[in-house]
């Protein structure tokens, strides 16, 4: 029973991941996909550790302080 559950590994309590469903060839990362994968990035170092209320106006900070900033937000979202 312990030979189905453990993934090609020995580790992984799970199967491994059929060929099938490898994107990895043809689901290339884009630059635009680039852009908004690091635009959520920053919004999370700017929110982490923080109380509803800080993250709040750290979030409204961003926003006002550019366009720029605004459009990184709202792409990190």
């Amino acid at each position: 029973m312990s030979d189905l559950l453990a993934g090609s590994d020995g580790q992984s309590p799970l199967p491994a991941v059929p060929q099938l469903f490898q994107l990895d060839p043809i689901d290339v990362v884009d630059g635009w996909q680039q852009d908004l994968v690091d635009c959520y990035q920053s919004m999370m170092v700017l929110i982490a550790g923080k109380a509803q209320l800080e993250v709040h106006d750290a979030l409204q900070q961003r926003a006002s302080e550019s366009m720029r900033g605004h459009g990184e937000l709202v792409n990190g979202l």
